[in-house]
């Protein structure tokens, strides 16, 4: 399964060997309350941030990584980097990597967000000689129209170009969704493009990676992967003003001391899986070519589909070691089941999950009639008891919400509350005979466990004057566990007489709430809720004929206060 998600990967570019790398790498796994938590933002992050210092030429010293920090974190960052780049070498290369939510006009970074046009300004100014731009974001092509741009099919640099100046590239175009995979654990194009960089982009068999080869292998692959997908297929695209002559080289397995080699006779589709059963690389592969893959140490599983074939080897790849992917390894595989495709579907939802903390207010008025008529008896020897229940009871809740599309969610709840009361009294009587007064006593306990499970459906609405207000209904599940005991003693005939009166059972109420809530700090969101349950008369928790049943009343109000967070 995939979901919706916005990056923006803007890479500056070398000619062949630079002076010196510098990247910025930035993401933001939330855009805002109107669209779902993304995934893999920290993966995209991580395994950028790994390939770069392992296969491309970067220090990680001179790699800033942020991960969802603020639009002002962001400009910070770049003009600091554009500082230090107008006091090094001429021949420098500049990186930036952006993934999160974006749209036609901007990064979405929390509630906040940073324009395209400021992001693409900062870019042409900034002092390095060599600058790339890939853009891994829902409409993300847009960003090429601030100055005109168009979708345009994979290129590759004539060799006797020397290059300089800057290329952005895009995953989608301006009106397509970008895409993350739960199979791949990243950014669909991201992943991609990275696994270009290990050596499957090689195009050409010379152990180098040029832009032009990355960007035609991450093209095709995307394209394939997003095809059969509900979020529409993703056409990458490209603007660059390059000159020069010369070659932009992103990566050179051929300088790797430990990865695959995959020789001329394997062929087909090919799936490496790490030791956790993740994807790192997925290409298809011709007989009459041979690639080596860059990977860390470890042991891998190869699948390869051929004619509906598929096989399968298991490799552990060495320190400082390439190992040689044999043929004869290979075992045959059953099939995958249908609908397995990678990329099939779109991740539509985002998870929340908070605390409520409030008051329920419940009249309890008839239980209290019928214990205290039921005790009424007592008055003759002056030890009848009063019995009173509070009329708000303090609530704790967990809550967990799906939020889906269109501000549209479901949620389960849930909560415990206890009552606990104990009464004592003294009484007396005259004894019949003797006129002699002898003492009494009457002891009770009360106690009362209500625990109370919740769900339904609701919408947020994020817009216009009614925006970050809540509704919802459902039903509310009370399972009441209620005790009641007495202890009476007589001085005359020298007894202590014990009762105890427990039931317990279910009763289901709907109710409705509304909510306004606020962004408090990153994911978090702080709100306060009203709600109001409905009920028409008190209801026994047994079926008893007994007029003494106990009956409970949960109808009436609710006012809570809470805090989500959203990932």
């Amino acid at each position: 399964m995939s979901s919706f998600k916005t990056g923006v990967l803007i890479l500056a570019l070398s000619t062949g060997i630079c002076a010196k790398r510098y990247a910025v790498l930035a993401g933001n796994a939330y855009g805002g309350r109107q669209h779902a938590m993304l995934k893999y933002v920290r993966n995209d992050l991580d395994e950028f941030q790994a390939i770069l210092t392992e296969f491309c030429g970067f220090t990680s010293d001179d790699i800033l990584t942020l991960y969802n920090k603020s639009p002002q974190d962001l400009a910070t960052t770049l003009q600091q980097l554009a500082a230090r780049l107008s006091t090094a070498e001429k021949d420098d290369l500049f990186l930036f990597y952006y993934s999160g939510h974006a749209d036609k006009q901007r990064l979405m970074m929390g509630e906040q967000d940073f324009k395209l046009a400021t992001l693409r300004t900062m870019l042409e100014s900034s002092p390095a000689r060599i600058r790339i731009a890939i853009l891994d974001a829902c409409q993300s092509g847009s960003v090429t129209r601030i100055k005109g741009g168009r979708l345009a099919e994979p290129f590759l640099f004539k060799e006797d170009e020397k290059i300089q100046g800057q290329v952005i590239l895009y995953s989608s175009s301006e009106t397509e969704n970008s895409q993350e995979s739960d199979a791949y654990k990243n950014s669909i194009f991201t992943f991609h493009f990275l696994n270009a960089l290990r050596g499957c982009g090689d195009l050409s068999g010379d152990g180098r990676i040029t832009l032009g080869e990355a960007y035609q292998y991450s093209y095709n692959n995307t394209i394939v992967s997003t095809v059969r997908s509900s979020g529409g297929t993703q056409h990458p695209g490209y603007e660059f003003k390059i000159q020069g002559e010369g070659d932009i080289i992103l990566a050179d397995v051929n300088k790797h001391t430990q990865g695959l080699f995959i020789p001329y006779e394997v062929s087909g589709l090919l799936t490496i899986f790490d030791e956790q059963n993740r994807i790192v690389a997925d290409f298809a592969k011709e007989a009459n070519s041979a690639y080596t893959i860059a990977l860390t140490p470890g042991e891998y599983r190869i699948v390869t589909t051929r004619d509906n074939t598929k096989k399968s080897a298991t490799v552990r790849i060495a320190k400082k070691r390439i190992s040689l992917l044999k043929t004869n390894e290979f075992v045959a595989v059953a099939p995958v089941a249908p609908g397995a495709a990678k990329g099939a579907d779109i991740r539509r939802y985002a998870h929340r999950l908070g605390v409520r903390g409030g008051v329920d207010f419940y009249d309890f008025s008839t239980h209290t009639s019928l214990l205290n008529q039921r005790f009424a008896g007592f008055a003759l020897i002056k030890s009848a008891p009063v019995f009173t229940m509070p009329a708000s009871w303090p609530l704790l809740s967990l809550r967990h919400e799906i939020a889906l599309q269109h501000g549209m969610y479901v949620h389960v709840a849930g909560s415990i509350t206890w009552h606990a009361r104990s009464h004592a009294s003294a009484g007396s009587y005259l004894a019949i005979g003797d006129s002699t007064e002898y003492a009494t006593s009457l002891a009770l306990d009360e106690r009362y466990l209500f625990g109370i499970v919740e769900s339904g459906p609701g919408i947020r609405i994020s817009r216009g004057l009614l925006s970050n207000l809540g509704f919802c209904a459902g039903l509310k599940l009370y399972l009441v566990k209620a005790t009641v005991s007495s202890t009476f003693s007589d001085s005359l005939f020298k007894i202590s007489n014990q009762s105890v009166r427990k039931e317990a059972g279910p009763l289901l109420l709907p109710y409705l709430e509304t909510s306004y809530e606020l962004p408090a700090a990153g994911f978090m969101r702080a709100g306060i809720a009203i709600e109001y349950r409905f009920q028409a008369d008190a209801q026994r928790l047994l079926n008893e004929s007994s007029d003494e049943a106990f009956r409970y009343y949960f109808g009436g109000f609710g006012v809570s206060i809470y805090s989500m967070a959203v990932f």
